[in-house]
């Protein structure tokens, strides 16, 4: 009789546990979800101090003062934001950007050394790397380097995934046509992702959620630079109708096409 009571006990204790486990695991998914929805806000309105004020609460919560910590299955995600906070903050600074941009980089390293197969952290260094080229010119051997091999290992861990694909286009139109760049690959790349998007996206709300207004803005780029502004405004307005507060897409492109304007200008093409 003991021993029935205390392996009741056991199982009793065992299942408690397990339930709040699963109950801390879904506040820290709650939590992130939030974060990730604030910091796709704030990077759209080109709001620095509140995406800086974002990554302290990330960091907060990583170091286990935010709501008594986050639980392991989601510590990779909550580094993988701090690394997002700074990708956006450099891509907002734009030329003033750098530092956040390698920063990005240097904190994905860390993560996928720790946990290597996280294909989501080989496809943000990917696009870190990327952007930070034109910024240090002098350090494009490195840096492509750095972005191709990330590139390569997001690829074999995710060939599906669609942010893979967002980044994989963005090379392709600044790369020339020699290497497999120019604007039809891109646009080819950029529908496969819209594809993916969409179908990742029903019935699963699982995070990183990031890309697809980014799809449908590059695409109304590339319609702009192909002198296709029918199809330039469509593919903007489908980019607006995700995420009505991209202030690029709403204030500066959208009324360029919509004045019959090229975007080539913009982009040095």
């Amino acid at each position: 009789m003991r021993l029935l009571i205390a392996l009741s006990l056991i199982f009793t204790f065992g299942l408690c546990a397990a339930e709040a486990a699963a109950a801390e695991s879904q506040e820290s998914e709650n939590w992130l979800l939030g974060i990730s929805k604030r910091l796709d806000k704030a990077y759209s309105l080109g709001e620095i101090e509140n995406i800086a004020a974002i990554r302290s609460e990330l960091l907060a919560g990583e170091q286990g003062e935010q709501d008594g910590g986050v639980g392991a299955p989601t510590a990779d995600l909550v580094s993988y934001y701090v690394a997002m906070t700074h990708y956006r903050q450099g891509l907002v600074l734009g030329p003033e950007g750098a530092d956040d941009l390698q920063a990005c980089i240097d904190r994905l390293s860390q993560l996928t050394s720790q946990t290597p197969d996280f294909a989501e952290g080989h496809i943000l260094t990917a696009a870190c790397a990327g952007a930070l080229i034109p910024m240090r010119p002098e350090q494009v051997m490195a840096l492509s380097k750095v972005s191709g091999d990330a590139f390569e290992k997001g690829a074999e861990l995710a060939p599906d995934n669609p942010r893979l694909l967002l980044i994989n286009a963005i090379s392709s139109l600044f790369s020339p046509p020699q290497f497999g760049g120019g604007s039809e690959p891109a646009l080819e790349k950029l529908n496969a992702a819209v594809d993916l998007f969409q179908t990742s996206r029903q019935g699963d709300h699982s995070l990183p959620r990031w890309g697809l207004d980014e799809a449908y803005t590059w695409q109304g780029v590339i319609y702009s630079l192909e002198g296709e502004q029918v199809e330039s405004m469509a593919a903007l307005q489908l980019a607006l109708s995700i995420n009505p507060d991209n202030v690029w897409v709403k204030d500066i492109l959208m009324p360029r096409v919509e004045n019959g304007e090229s975007l080539a200008p913009m982009f040095g093409m």
